[in-house]
């Protein structure tokens, strides 16, 4: 698990990052921008403590970024 200082710092970029788009996102689907949050921030503090897991759960967090063209780190942790 991210430390507190790790978990801020991920929350403040994605929230910058996504702001701009909230409306369109949830202009496509009511609540997009609130689920958009929430599986970016899963995979990124997977990435981020990518040690501590197994290649099949990093796999199961990048996958759907993997395969929009979004660049991953290799995984290097477990298994």
């Amino acid at each position: 698990m991210p430390s507190a200082a790790e978990n801020s710092e991920l929350d403040h970029r994605i929230r910058t990052a996504l702001l701009p788009r909230a409306a369109e996102l949830d202009a496509h689907l009511a609540g997009l921008h609130s689920d958009a949050r929430a599986a970016i921030s899963t995979a990124a503090r997977g990435i981020l403590k990518r040690g501590n897991l197994t290649a099949e759960q990093f796999e199961v967090l990048v996958t759907p970024f993997v395969e929009v063209g979004v660049d991953v780190p290799a995984h290097q942790g477990r298994g």
